[in-house]
């Protein structure tokens, strides 16, 4: 069995069990340019175990996250009839923006733990969900099924937020926890927001637990 089917197997076999998954590394942006399958595979590769992969190089990984997007795009397009959604979200204090989900067709959800469900299940019908600094009241800025890159127009249109995301990798049991920052984010509000990222982890943490914190500032690099 290809090496892909084989871990999508085994991941639709633990889906039923449990919908809790540990993260397995967490990243913090301040900049759209961040978001970058290239960027954040290498910074959290090593972090990730995949068997007989463990020399692997990244263009690898990156091949297979491909496969497994193009995989949960194709079960996505079976179910949902719609061609696109709007997620839209108000964020007090920081911003009110409606974001469209890069996913075409997407499933549309208003509950945040409906949309962290989406992206913890192993082939849920959402990769990735940006969610305001809100720990009490989970709120949807964006989300959807296609790739990282897919991911900039959140932050990129959003400059003046502080978000987190939960991203879904696509192979083993991969699962990130990002901390975007807009470049437009003045020092108060980044201290005051930053400061519930333990929140926001211990929050997300009901759908995976963080084992590994990183950082990144460069906004190229998230794509």
């Amino acid at each position: 069995m290809p090496e892909l089917q084989r871990m999508l197997r085994d991941e639709e076999a633990s889906v039923s069990a449990s919908t809790t998954e540990a993260f397995h590394a967490s990243v913090e942006v301040t900049r759209s340019e961040d978001v970058r399958a290239e960027y954040l595979l290498e910074r959290v590769s090593r972090f990730f175990t995949v068997d007989g992969a463990a020399d692997y190089s990244l263009q690898w990984f990156l091949q297979e996250y491909a496969k497994q997007v193009e995989h949960v795009k194709t079960l996505s397009s079976r179910k949902i009839s719609s061609d696109q959604c709007t997620a839209s979200a108000g964020i007090p204090g920081n911003y009110s923006q409606s974001i469209r989900a890069s996913q075409k067709p997407c499933r549309f959800f208003t509950q945040g733990r409906d949309a962290l469900s989406a992206v913890a299940e192993a082939l849920g019908p959402w990769s990735w969900v940006f969610v305001g600094p809100g720990p009490d009241s989970v709120q949807i800025v964006g989300g959807g099924a296609g790739s990282v890159d897919e991911m900039q127009a959140c932050p990129r249109d959003t400059p003046e937020a502080v978000m987190f995301v939960l991203l879904r990798m696509g192979f083993g049991q991969s699962r990130c926890f990002i901390h975007a920052m807009g470049l437009k984010v003045s020092a108060v509000a980044r201290g005051r927001l930053g400061a519930l990222r333990p929140q926001m982890e211990k929050r997300m943490g009901q759908y995976a637990s963080c084992s590994v914190s990183l950082e990144t500032l460069r906004e190229e690099d998230l794509s």
